[in-house]
C-alpha cells in the first residue's frame, strides 16, 4: 500500500520545530503492509495543502496528515479538509468524553 504523509505547520518550515511525527508514521505502517513513498512539510496555508493533496491523490492509496489542528489563528487544517472534500465538520460527543475519561485518568 502506498503511503504519503503530509506535515503541515509554518513551525516545520521555519525551523522551530523539527518533523518527528513522519519519522514515527513511517515506522508504523511498515507492519500493516504500508510504505511511504511520498512525504512533504507545508505551511499553514489553504492554496498549498489543496495543491499538495491534488498533486498526489492519484498515485497514493493513503494520505496521512499531521499538524495544522492546534488554537491559533493559522491552523487551518480542519476547514480546508472540509472544504475540499465538500462536507461539514461533525463534532463527536461520544470520542470526546472518552479523550476527557483518558487524560482525566
Amino acid at each position: 500500500m502506498k503511503i504519503g504523509i503530509i506535515t503541515i505547520g509554518n513551525e516545520l518550515l521555519n525551523g522551530m520545530r523539527i518533523d518527528t511525527n513522519s519519522s514515527w508514521i513511517g515506522e508504523s505502517v511498515q507492519p500493516a503492509g504500508g510504505n511511504v513513498v511520498w512525504k512533504a512539510s507545508v505551511v499553514d496555508d489553504k492554496n498549498q495543502i489543496i495543491h499538495v493533496l491534488n498533486s498526489i491523490s492519484d498515485n497514493i492509496d493513503v494520505i496521512i496528515m499531521t499538524g495544522g489542528l492546534g488554537p491559533t489563528h493559522d491552523d487551518i487544517t480542519l476547514k480546508v479538509l472540509s472544504d475540499y472534500f465538500k462536507t461539514e465538520l461533525e463534532f463527536d460527543n461520544h470520542y470526546w468524553e472518552t479523550l476527557k475519561n483518558v487524560i482525566d485518568h
